[in-house]
């Protein structure tokens, strides 16, 4: 009975070991996975300090560390890029930016890193020559040099820093990253059926859309994103004359408008918020609508401004305003207009598109049945008429700027009902004067080389030129008939 009893007590003295043991281990994990949510939670919320890479964790079995790979890594992110161009762009971003500069970024890391590793990790994924900075283990500067090559148009690179180590040696995953993909800044040339094709610009920064307001003077494009779809991006604006740096509105150039507050305008054809720094009553006019703008713009002599006016934005119709901007003087003709459009991707409203004709008649895009409709005001009598048409309802898709001659999608241009010059190509756009015209005339799909011609009924001319993959026709200025197209190469 005695041995029984010294065999029940050691039996329960392994159990009671056991159970201790057991104890210890939980004891011994549970610290450790706080400690990583602790990290992370104070990483996100922004703190720094040597103490969270160097804090002491108790040490766990051999297999236990087997089963957990993930301890050494590090998934808050913690790292912001910028580009120091543009200070309002930042990680996470993919943008085209000009090859023929260089670019600064800065990049910033809430917690200490490797200086080390961080490099070694961007080495393998930028331009050689790329310079580093470091004013310490959370501040990096890194500059890109400009890039020149033969053979693509385009080369992306991104700013990545997963892989590398944080200053503790815990390998960060899950940063946010910046894709730039360096591309031949674009220029613009001038074409006319009356002199050779004429440079008119030397930019070294990349615009992916230009709107000419006359020969001399251009709104600026700059997306602040870049993806090979149909998303819209909101855009970095600039007001550019030939001969002189392009210069940043911050606030934004439109060249029409959706708005019932106060606004500025510029007699070479754009338009500012009423707030603007840049309004100049010497140079530009602050207007003060009397509703709902849903569409504008400034008329070829600078001093008349054409609206489409309403109470709201749902309103219908619409009246037509002609402003007189020096004196003030409005002419109303009311219910002229049907109503805004109706964008056909998003649904979301756009304003009405006018095109001046001639000095009595004004051409407008607005609300149709079911989709856009094209419609001719004649101001003499005050009323409007609908413009059949089977191809795109704006004016210079339809008829010549002298009102002679008209384009039929897929048959070539009339005058009156007689076929005057047969075409059958897609794409067409008339000059704002004259009877000019542009279409293009081939597509090589392997060499990515389009043909276009430039031209005009009377007197028959023609010019034709080429352009590549990632260039554009923009279309003709508004005063004196020039073809802009943007070009990457002399």
């Amino acid at each position: 009975m005695k041995r029984l009893c010294m065999a029940f007590t050691a039996m329960l003295f392994v159990f009671v070991m056991g159970c201790t043991e057991g104890q210890d281990t939980a004891e011994t994990q549970q610290p450790d996975k706080s400690q990583e949510e602790r990290e992370e939670k104070k990483s996100e919320s922004g703190e720094n300090g040597e103490n969270q890479d160097n804090e002491t964790h108790q040490p766990v079995d051999q297999d236990q560390e087997t089963e957990k790979p993930q301890a050494d890594t590090f998934s808050a992110n913690i790292t912001t890029i910028q580009l120091e161009d543009e200070t309002k762009l930042k990680s996470p971003r993919r943008i085209i930016v000009s090859s023929a500069k260089s670019h600064q970024f800065s990049v910033q890391f809430l917690k200490p890193v490797n200086q080390k590793s961080v490099e070694e990790q961007l080495e393998s994924k930028l331009p050689d020559q790329t310079e580093f900075s470091w004013a310490d283990d959370q501040h990096l500067k890194l500059k890109i040099p400009p890039i020149e090559w033969s053979g693509t148009f385009e080369r992306e690179f991104t700013i990545d820093v997963n892989g590398a180590l944080t200053a503790s040696g815990k390998k960060m995953v899950d940063q946010d990253t910046f894709s730039i993909i360096l591309s031949e800044p674009r220029q613009l040339w001038g074409y006319s059926l009356n002199s050779e094709p004429k440079k008119l610009s030397s930019f070294d920064r990349y615009f992916f859309n230009i709107e000419p307001l006359n020969q001399d003077t251009f709104i600026l494009h700059r997306s602040v994103g870049y993806c090979e779809c149909d998303r819209e991006y909101d855009h970095s604006t600039y007001l550019y004359e030939t001969g002189k740096e392009p210069v940043y509105y911050p606030e934004g150039i439109q060249s029409n408008l959706l708005t019932d507050e106060p606004f500025i305008v510029d007699p070479r054809g754009f338009f500012l918020p009423g707030d603007s720094p840049n309004f100049d009553p010497e140079t530009r006019y602050r207007i003060e609508p009397n509703g709902f703008v849903g569409g504008a713009k400034v008329l070829g002599d600078g001093e008349n401004l054409v609206m489409a006016v309403g109470e709201s934005e749902k309103d219908q119709p619409l009246d037509l305003v002609i402003l007189h901007m020096p004196t003030g003087k409005e002419e109303v003709f009311e219910d002229v207009i049907p109503g805004i459009r109706s964008n056909q991707i998003h649904g979301g409203p756009e304003p009405v598109i006018f095109s001046a004709v001639s000095e009595n008649k004004i051409a407008f895009t607005a609300q149709g049945d079911p989709v856009s409709s094209l419609y001719l005001f004649d101001m003499g009598n005050g009323s409007a008429e609908e413009v059949q048409t089977t191809f795109a309802p704006y004016f210079n898709r339809v008829f010549s700027a002298d009102g002679t001659y008209r384009f039929v999608y897929n048959e070539g241009i009339y005058k009156g009902d007689e076929l005057v010059k047969p075409l059958n190509q897609g794409e067409f756009i008339w000059s704002s004067q004259g009877n000019q015209f542009i279409y293009q005339k081939s597509v090589d799909y392997e060499n990515n080389i389009d043909e276009y011609v430039l031209a005009s009924v009377s007197p028959e001319k023609e010019y034709s030129f080429t352009i590549r993959l990632h260039e554009e026709v923009v279309g003709f200025t508004p005063d004196n008939g020039s073809l802009i197209v943007m070009k990457q190469a002399d």
